[in-house]
């Protein structure tokens, strides 16, 4: 049996591959960079659809946030194998996976628009940056954090139309003290600020809420998409709830820039899932 992952901030999406009916299941998000070895066996082992199956498993295919050097790799190895001890384990850092998912063997740029951005050039057997994600705090463009950041700034800093403005207060109940308990003492801020981006999607239609959404995906587009050689020769691929819920403006923004849009993927495991049963 193969069991393969694909784990952002929020969520870990799982499928179970046997040769019968795959079985698909979700744990929490999943990334060595905050979760220790322990943490990661832990969260596991409360799943039953593991505990029954961990011990049929004979490869581990784990793709994640995070998991972006050999010691954070070694993290989350060490807390897989302690659950699946007969298998083989392999952990590589969610562009990878966002690469196989979308790319399978061919060549293309492939991008991650969640809670978080990054993306890769994918040569049809490896991976290639060009530049680096930053986070948060000083990075994921075009991502649900960007997009929740760009709302609270536009909302204290008086930006936004009265309308919006109303609504956003009415949605979040906002202050500047809570911002700052929520941005500055607890723990997920990035997770916060990307659960905002809901509110865009519930006036997509209104000008303001299009308007950010386009600036943003415009901001990925040019920091982390123009800067691979003869991009727009490319595919550009996207997996990820943002890309997903805003594909239209997506679209929009990248074939104004010149762009052709590839696959376009809401969770990475559906075509994950489908590279290692072609495989």
């Amino acid at each position: 049996m193969i069991a393969i992952a694909d784990s952002g901030s929020t969520n870990t999406d799982w499928v179970l591959l046997d040769g019968n009916t795959p079985i698909s299941f979700t744990t929490k998000g999943l990334n060595p960079y905050f979760h220790d070895e322990t943490f990661i066996a832990d969260v596991l082992r409360k799943e039953e659809v593991i505990r029954n199956q961990a011990f049929l498993v004979t490869e581990v295919h784990f793709y994640g946030a995070g998991s972006s050097t050999e010691a954070l790799k070694a993290i989350m190895s060490r807390g897989l194998q302690a659950v699946f001890p007969h298998a083989q384990i392999e952990v590589q850092h969610d562009l990878d996976g966002s690469a196989l998912a979308t790319c399978h063997d061919q060549p293309g740029i492939a991008c991650i628009l969640g809670t978080g951005s990054n993306s890769c050039f994918y040569d049809g057997k490896n991976i290639h940056e060009e530049v680096p994600s930053l986070a948060h705090v000083l990075g994921d463009e075009g991502s649900g954090s960007h997009m929740g950041k760009q709302l609270i700034r536009d909302f204290f800093y008086k930006k936004m139309p009265e309308h919006i403005s109303n609504a956003f207060f009415e949605y979040s109940g906002l202050t500047s003290d809570k911002v700052i308990s929520k941005v500055y003492q607890e723990k997920g801020v990035n997770v916060y600020l990307a659960s905002l981006s809901h509110f865009l999607q519930e006036h997509s239609e209104d000008p303001y809420a299009h308007d950010l959404v386009y600036r943003c995906f415009s901001e990925f587009i040019d920091i982390h998409v123009k800067c691979y050689t003869n991009w727009q020769k490319y595919p550009v691929h996207f997996v990820g709830s943002i890309a997903w819920y805003f594909k239209d403006i997506l679209r929009e923004v990248l074939e104004n820039e010149g762009g052709t849009m590839g696959v376009l993927l809401q969770k990475p495991i559906v075509g994950l899932q489908q590279y290692f049963m072609n495989r």
